[in-house]
This record gives C-alpha cells, sequence and structure tokens, in this order.
C-alpha cells in the first residue's frame, strides 16, 4: 500500500511538472509594481511577467499590451486573451496573439522605452504610461 502511494505521488508530480513545462510560455506570474506614472486615461495597471521574460500589461483586466524586451516589440493581444487568478496568470496562446504597435489596425506609435526595472510605452489613445518595477 505505501508502496502504491509513492508510486502515485511521484507519477502525479511528473505529471504536473509535464503539464507546467508544456505551456510554460502560457503562464505569468504578477510583478510588484514600485511606480505607476499614467497620462492620460486611468484604471487599476498590473504587471505580469512569463518565464522567458516576456512582459504583459493589463489595465483593468481589459486593455491588454504584450512586450517582449529583448525583440523591443510591443503587441496588443485580445481582451480576453488573459485569466488571472491572484499572483499568476494564464493565456489562452503562449505567446499571445497580437496586432503590432504602430501598425494598419493601432496608428499610434509606442515609442517603448525599456530600462532597468523602467517599461514606459504610448498607449492605443496615444497617451503615456510608465512603469517601474
Amino acid at each position: 500500500m505505501r508502496n502504491r502511494l509513492l508510486v502515485l505521488s511521484i507519477f502525479l508530480f511528473a505529471l504536473g511538472f509535464g503539464a507546467f513545462a508544456s505551456t510554460r510560455d502560457h503562464w505569468w506570474f504578477r510583478v510588484r509594481l514600485r511606480s505607476v506614472n499614467q497620462r492620460g486615461s486611468q484604471g487599476r495597471i498590473e504587471l505580469w511577467r512569463s518565464a522567458t521574460g516576456n512582459l504583459l500589461v493589463a489595465q483593468n483586466n481589459r486593455e491588454l499590451y504584450f512586450v517582449a524586451p529583448q525583440l523591443k516589440y510591443i503587441g496588443v493581444p485580445n481582451g480576453s486573451e488573459l485569466t488571472s487568478f491572484a499572483v499568476v496568470a494564464f493565456t489562452r496562446h503562449g505567446p499571445p496573439l497580437c496586432v503590432s504597435m504602430p501598425s494598419a489596425k493601432i496608428h499610434a506609435s509606442p515609442h517603448l522605452a525599456i530600462r532597468n526595472g523602467l517599461l514606459a510605452f504610448n498607449r492605443m489613445d496615444g497617451s503615456r504610461i510608465e512603469l517601474r518595477y
């Protein structure tokens, strides 16, 4: 009986680890913000980081911005892409499918700035946001 419980525990751990490893681009962890500077539209801002280092900025869980710092890329995924659970979140696609900024659909130029602990960009409506983390 004890051996069966041990084998079952090892199997469930391996299954959970395999499931997380195969979907790691879908999981995001909340990043604590030191300061938020918004010019223009207001709302609650959350910052999420993936295991691969990408960032996801969410305003009121509706307006999302996907940032790939190593590529200096910013895009706008669908607002229903993110499902958050306190300190972790899950996206339907890993990485999220996005419309690039600027593009034919989004005319605003993001003027993306990424430095040590600073993320700043222009939103779709032209207002600027600066996050320190």
